[in-house]
């Protein structure tokens, strides 16, 4: 991880030389994400009394507003260092990132030509455009080219060595592999570049390797969405053989992440001397249910300056109270290291380990009534959080029509971040009714999800956690979407190690879906019937 630099260390050497920009930068540079925005202001403030603030230290205070989202001031100081100095890259760079967060296109590539305009064309500069074509225009060829001539313009810049190794990762992935690791060469401690390589290398297969670089997801760095930390009371581990002793999973990342990463609680149960498990509450009954002489409770979030603390409130008590012993406590990430560490320990991932509510099950079969045609297939297809950067792996409703138009299936609605007139939509462009149960929670009633998936066929979603709670539920289930990491180097249509899934990918030309092959498969799943060879995922149903 990366290391902490001593922020009192650098405020003395800053006291001792007031007017020094060397020393104030480095107290800035000292700061951790936790630090507020105001810290910020106030810091050069005072050092603006005492030496001169130039475009350097304008462009360096913006970065560290847009690192704790506050735009606004980002790009009044920005402004302010173009203003001193219209040469000032890092300036461009942050207008850029800051139109990029906003999806305003235009106004970055209107950045991109005033920079351009006034002599300051540089590889970050080439490397951003990279991302807002081919992410936030969805034109991956252009966003390609603006990569490589990041690359060409500057062999040694980090940002572009990373930007063009993304982009390669599925064309060239020895030339994708090299790239990392002359990015890493230049900057080991990078965070976010780490993570990137981490799941380059665990989709590519590379388990060992892919481990050891998924561990900067706990970086603090990376702010409050991504990382967190825990209570230090809490126990360790080392990778120790987990035989036989009292261990705590904690809960991290995404729903989705904890059914992915539930799929070693069967063995890890059968394991341990005894399992706790902290999660997400709406998984709570779910898991006590699947792991009845486990302990199961949930955990508290707090956010304060950009860092999120999870604490579980039972387990901490008890600690503290020495009722609860415990010889480790691993955030579930660590988990794949513990169980899946390479390709050959990933064998087939126990789907249906997770148990629906029988009674919720009748309850949602008497609700959505008989079927009115043969096949009937649950559909999501876009999470709840969608950002820029994961905006291109979801759909809406204009790209499900000729999937909807399909005679012969009746669809269930699965999403529950139903936007206004979303349902309504849904329900013109499809050839027969459109099953919705409106006053059911799917947000927060995950028993109820379960539920009705086992009232149909298959589930069909992008890779989100309407999927996982269905792989994890054993149902059949279509992927949409490009490769997921967890792959873990499996190309095939039917991944041997997940026995429900089939995965239909989908591309997309100028941010448009090609949903052909998607819908063609739909089709023959409806000539086929429920009960047809539609492939190993109704094997595995039955």
């Amino acid at each position: 991880m990366s290391a902490t630099k001593d922020p009192h260390a650098a405020l003395s050497a800053w006291r001792a030389e007031p007017g020094s920009k060397r020393a104030f930068q480095a107290f800035l540079d000292s700061l951790g994400p936790s630090t507020p925005v105001a810290t910020f202001l106030d810091s050069l403030g005072v050092f603006q009394q005492h030496g001169t603030v130039d475009a350097d230290l304008l462009a360096q205070v913006g970065i560290k507003a847009f690192e704790r989202d506050a735009l606004d001031i980002a790009r009044r100081f920005f402004e302010r260092a173009l203003t001193e100095n219209r040469h000032q890259v890092v300036a461009y760079s942050g207008l850029i990132h800051i139109f990029y967060r906003q999806e305003n296109a235009n106004a970055a590539i209107a950045v991109f030509k005033r920079a351009i305009a006034n002599g300051a064309l540089h590889s970050r500069l080439l490397s951003d455009m990279s991302h807002v074509y081919g992410r936030l225009l969805g034109d991956t060829a252009k966003g390609r080219r603006y990569s490589e001539l990041a690359h060409q313009t500057d062999a040694n810049n980090v940002a572009a060595m990373d930007n063009l190794a993304r982009m390669y990762a599925g064309r060239d992935p020895e030339f994708a592999d090299q790239l990392y690791t002359q990015a890493l060469a230049r900057s080991p401690e990078d965070a976010q570049l780490n993570m990137n390589y981490a799941l380059f290398l665990l989709q590519a297969g590379e388990l060992a390797r892919g481990w050891r670089h998924y561990r900067y997801r706990m970086d603090l760095s990376l702010g409050p969405r991504k990382a967190l930390r825990y209570n230090p009371i809490l126990p360790g581990w080392d990778g120790e053989d987990l035989t036989g002793k009292a261990v705590f999973a904690m809960a991290e990342q995404g729903l989705g992440d904890e059914l992915l990463f539930g799929l070693t609680y069967p063995a890890l149960y059968a394991r341990a001397r005894h399992l706790t498990i902290g999660c997400d509450r709406r998984l709570i009954p779910i898991f006590q249910r699947s792991f009845p002489d486990a302990t199961v409770t949930g955990f508290r979030d707090t956010v304060v300056n950009r860092v999120r603390d999870r604490s579980f409130p039972y387990v901490e008590a008890g600690v503290q109270a020495g009722t609860l012993a415990l010889d480790h406590a691993l955030p579930i990430g660590d988990l794949g290291r513990a169980f899946w560490p390479d390709r050959a320990a990933v064998g087939q991932w126990p789907c249906g380990y997770i148990k629906a509510d029988p009674e919720r099950t009748a309850e949602m079969a008497a609700r959505m009534g008989p079927r009115r045609e043969p096949v009937r297939i649950g559909l999501a297809w876009r999470s709840g959080t969608v950002d820029v950067d994961r905006k291109h792996g979801y759909l809406d409703p204009d790209d499900l029509a000729p999937i909807l138009a399909v005679p012969g299936v009746e669809f269930v609605v699965l999403q529950y971040s139903l936007a206004e007139g979303e349902l309504a939509h849904l329900r013109r462009v499809a050839r027969q009714p459109v099953i919705a149960l409106d006053d059911v929670d799917l947000k927060d009633d995950l028993d109820a999800n379960l539920a009705i998936m086992e009232n149909v066929d298959m589930v069909m979603s992008p890779p989100m956690a309407p999927a996982m709670m269905s792989i994890c539920l054993g149902r059949p289930t279509w992927l949409l979407a490009g490769m997921p990491w967890w792959f873990f180097g499996e190309r095939s249509e039917w991944p041997a190690h997940v026995p429900v899934l089939r995965w239909l990918r989908f591309n997309r030309r100028h941010g448009v879906p090609e949903l052909g092959p998607v819908v063609e498969a739909v089709r023959q799943l409806a000539a086929d019937g429920p009960d047809g060879a539609w492939g190993p995922n109704r094997a595995a149903a039955d």
